[in-house]
């Protein structure tokens, strides 16, 4: 009896102070959200291009073995990102007064001439894992010949761009035997390959990372691994865990590689990871092309396209169509403490987004071998044979070279006065 006296005066004990304790928890959280975002604005002014700020406690980071001796453990902190090989965030902790709050700003694939950069931030429990190399750069001179930049490190390779006689450029890879080098094309987004016999090297070539021709070039972060878990246990005021990134305006798209996702963004989107392993990006304004496993779909704002990934937090499944997205899981977003503060686009509603899809499909339809005619539809918006009375494309109807074992059209594919051809001669002393 007397064990069962004690027993309920503790059950009337906390019925008592619980509802006191909810009172205090539902001050206390909004009041640690905006603590945390304000001190990040006011800490994180000054962060730079590829430099990583630390916003709010608590954040654990992991550095390259091979790199200086950093600190990173205190709000205000600046590290490059390069030096990054991991970031763990906090959830929200009432008890402790920790919700982690970090802010980056990269370049990415915007020209070196841009002054502003893409923003990223990221809040609750959150983990961000670094997949570029630490980055390696030498400088390098043209000869006294035009020398060509190529998309890979061979001659019959499309030429990109072409260096100027003793131009200075910047050095970025390398190929295994060292006979082509990948570089920088000045004030521009582009890299592209140049046969190393033409330039001239300002220090051993050996220091730069050994590439994989066919792969892209990711800047300082611009490829990375993430995943986000969301707990709003604690009070209903938490923004959603995730990863908020922001384009500067009128820069067109720019892209980033996030799971292995390939993502192309000219606008504020954002992105976490749902039960399941389930990448979810919703576009709060302007677009963002989600492409995975050969398929590409669009999320434009006031939508989210999905991608199922597995157990490596790799892609499983190509994206999802577009739907519209749950804005209550929005609705707390820090969007106002962006460098462009932005509204959230309402959710599409059906109608709408039944016309998103149709156009999508139509515009998906006519990229099918765009331009040479064999598309579905001859005459979808943007193909050669397009409402074209001399029928360009190389198979269009009426075309010279359409269906004709003889390929008798002059500029028809094989042709010995195909294009590709007529200016072989024009390169021999640009590459080798």
């Amino acid at each position: 009896m007397k064990h069962l006296r004690l027993f309920i005066w503790i059950v009337l004990l906390g019925l008592m102070v619980s509802p006191t304790f909810a009172a205090l928890l539902s001050e206390e959280c909004p009041a640690l959200v905006q603590q945390a975002l304000q001190a990040t604005d006011q800490l994180c002014d000054g962060t730079g291009r590829n430099q990583a700020c630390y916003g709010h406690a608590r954040l654990d980071a992991q550095f390259h073995a091979d790199g200086p001796s950093l600190t990173f453990d205190q709000p205000g902190d600046l590290v490059d990102v390069t030096a990054i090989q991991s970031l763990h965030l906090s959830p929200m902790e009432i008890a402790t007064g920790n919700w982690g709050v970090a802010l980056m700003r990269l370049q990415a694939n915007l020209p070196a001439s841009q002054p502003n950069d893409v923003t990223l931030l990221t809040f609750g429990d959150v983990k961000i894992q670094n997949a570029v190399k630490q980055p390696t750069r030498l400088t390098v001179v043209t000869g006294s010949d035009y020398v060509n930049v190529r998309l890979l490190p061979t001659v019959r390779a499309g030429v990109v761009e072409s260096l100027a006689p003793n131009q200075t450029v910047t050095a970025v890879e390398r190929v295994a035997d060292n006979s082509w080098l990948r570089v920088e094309v000045p004030d521009s987004d582009i890299t592209g390959w140049v046969n190393a016999s033409l330039l001239v090297p300002q220090g051993d070539i050996n220091t730069l990372n050994v590439a994989e021709p066919r792969q892209p070039y990711y800047r300082p972060m611009q490829a990375f691994y993430f995943e986000s878990h969301d707990d709003q246990s604690a009070c209903p005021e938490v923004p959603t865990s995730g990863l908020l990134i922001q384009t500067p305006e009128g820069v067109g798209e720019v892209k980033l590689l996030i799971n292995e996702v390939n993502i192309q963004l000219g606008s504020t989107v954002f992105f976490e990871t749902q039960p399941g392993n389930v990448l979810t990006v919703s576009t709060l304004e302007g677009h963002a092309r989600v492409e995975a496993l050969g398929v590409a779909h669009t999320a434009v704002a006031g939508t989210t396209v999905q991608v199922q990934l597995d157990e490596t937090m790799k892609p499983a499944s190509p994206p999802s169509l577009p739907a519209s997205y749950d804005d209550t899981r929005l609705k707390n977003l820090p969007v106002g403490h962006l460098d462009r503060p932005v509204a959230v686009h309402p959710p599409l509603t059906g109608q709408e987004l039944a016309e998103v899809i149709r156009s999508e499909q139509e515009a998906i339809c006519c990229e099918q071998n765009e331009g040479n005619g064999n598309s579905p539809n001859n005459n979808c918006p943007g193909n050669s044979c397009e409402n074209n009375p001399n029928r360009s494309g190389d198979n269009c109807p009426g075309n010279s070279c359409e269906n004709n074992p003889n390929r008798s059209g002059d500029d028809c594919p094989g042709n010995s006065c195909d294009n590709g051809n007529k200016d072989k001669d024009k390169d021999k002393d640009k590459d080798k």
